[in-house]
């Protein structure tokens, strides 16, 4: 995403590298009469996706969200809210960020999530925890991306797969 400097790493399809996965799901999936769909998967950075993704998720989660790569099965009535709330969130960090409604979402902001290893060592290597949550403002754009990007994503899933008869998201996450 963005350039090469400042990113979240995101990809359509499966990736063993980007182990927080997005994936519809149907019940011949469910009930193993149908193979597993590696191709209509979103692929994320762990990381990245528990510190930015995870206060959406534990919002619109129905019961506990398991880690350690347990299937955890979110409706699409629910993922659509989540992406609709991504999209009033980024449209918040773009208007006003800081806006005190966005707190809750900014609290594990830090530009360590948004840049490459050497360029985190030149610039950032002895920033504080504050001068690193600041930093994610000047480039916030790209945490707008991404979540423009799974938002985009659940929303084209559920249009796409809901005909089919599949009727959630299946979200794996390792930590």
């Amino acid at each position: 995403m963005a350039d090469g400097t400042y990113h979240i790493r995101i990809k359509n399809g499966h990736s063993k590298r980007l182990r927080f996965w997005f994936a519809p799901v149907s019940d011949k999936i469910m009930n193993a009469r149908a193979d597993w769909l590696d191709d209509a998967e979103l692929s994320c950075d762990n990381i990245c996706a528990k510190e930015l993704v995870y206060p959406f998720i534990k919002k619109h989660f129905p019961g506990e969200f398991k880690w350690r790569n347990e299937l955890n099965l979110m409706p699409f009535e629910n993922a659509l809210a989540m992406a609709r709330e991504m999209r009033r969130v980024s449209k918040l960090l773009r208007r006003n960020y800081n806006d005190p409604r966005l707190n809750s979402y900014k609290r594990r902001f830090s530009i360590d999530l948004l840049v490459s290893e050497q360029e985190y060592e030149e610039r950032y290597a002895n920033a504080s925890a504050r001068e690193k949550k600041a930093a994610v403002e000047e480039h916030v754009d790209v945490v707008i991306e991404f979540y423009t990007v799974i938002a985009d994503y659940i929303e084209d899933t559920a249009e796409e797969y809901a005909p089919k008869g599949f009727n959630a998201i299946a979200i794996y996450a390792p930590h």
